[in-house]
């Protein structure tokens, strides 16, 4: 008996020592993202514990609420040049005016563009025409979701990427409400809902919290909602904070001359780590987004277009939804 308690004992001493260094290990590691010399990892380091319910405390370990809210909303500075020459714009009767330069064709109406910042790859669909953009959605909810391609297919698009959140792992049922040709497929008007994302008849995309009533009073023929994730822009206002990490990132927005605008960020990748809600709401905006919401992200943010598989993730899940680019028609772009 003697023996053993003598050797548990020592097992113990090993455990919490074992234990102890850990903890000095992982307090250092988290004191040089903290207060080192990149600002950049100072920001990832809040921003990435700050999205956590459970361990906001770490960086508050190293800051005040003061510091944590202008690290995580830092004001930029603006450069003025040590000196400069002052420049005449009075017109040089010598010369001969250059002519301004014409654009050699007509945008498409559907434009691809690639995107890259400090920690994040991206892919933007900008629809020039609204009314090609649709939310489509499995016939029957509550058992088994689709691959976004097996919607693509269903509604004849030439692209898309997921829609809002579900329940896994069947994929079936929708974590919010779905709004088709103007009446509840999923949800109820007498529901309350968080970050609505709908289209009026005029092709108007609308924003915000609201019951369900409220979003078809305000005209929405088709919508959802993703509860799980902020509204981004409204208003051509940022709406939400640098919670949720760096991660996947899916959105949809609109500008003002109705241009839609459908994101997915590329994360959990060593060159595209990902981005936080703060982020995607700030390229929305980038790009001219009036109104803008966060769709699910994560290993669910997959975007298709013209039969390539634009952002990916290492495995598919099963959806609900889509949001989906139909063709234009013949002649437009």
């Amino acid at each position: 008996m003697k023996v053993f308690l003598r050797v548990l004992g020592k097992v113990l001493t090993v455990l919490v020592l074992t234990a102890a260094i850990a903890a000095v290990a992982g307090y250092g590691a988290c004191a040089v993202m903290a207060r080192g010399p990149s600002d950049i990892w100072r920001q990832k380091f809040v921003a990435g514990f700050d999205g956590s319910d459970t361990l906001q405390f770490v960086p508050r370990m190293f800051f005040d609420e003061d510091e944590i809210d202008a690290i995580l909303h830092p004001t930029p500075t603006p450069e003025i040049p040590d000196s400069f020459a002052e420049l005449s714009f009075a017109p040089d009767p010598t010369q001969e005016p250059e002519p301004t330069p014409q654009p050699d064709e007509t945008p498409d109406v559907v434009e691809l563009v690639e995107i890259k910042k400090n920690t994040f790859r991206a892919s933007m669909l900008l629809i020039h025409d609204p009314s090609l953009v649709t939310i489509g959605s499995i016939d029957r909810f509550g058992g088994l979701g689709v691959l976004l391609t097996d919607l693509i297919d269903k509604y004849g698009a030439i692209g898309g990427t997921n829609g809002a959140g579900f329940y896994a792992p069947a994929g079936g049922t929708p974590d919010g409400m779905v709004i088709r040709d103007g009446q509840f497929a999923y949800g109820s008007p007498g529901g309350y809902y968080r970050n609505v994302i709908g289209f009026d008849a005029g092709h108007v995309l609308h924003v915000g919290n609201m019951t369900g009533r409220e979003a078809l009073d305000m005209g929405i023929v088709s919508g959802l909602s993703f509860n799980a994730g902020p509204t981004l822009v409204q208003d051509g206002q940022i709406q939400c904070n640098a919670g949720g990490g760096l991660n996947p990132r899916t959105a949809l927005g609109q500008t003002e001359d109705g241009t839609v605008l459908l994101l997915v960020i590329e994360g959990r990748r060593p060159d595209s780590v990902g981005a936080t809600n703060l982020q995607a709401a700030e390229l929305m905006l980038e790009y001219g987004a009036v109104n803008a919401g966060s769709l699910d992200g994560g290993g669910s943010s997959d975007m298709y277009y013209q039969g390539e598989h634009v952002v990916w993730n290492d495995y598919l899940l099963k959806i609900p939804t889509a949001i989906l680019v139909m063709a234009p028609d013949e002649g437009e772009g």
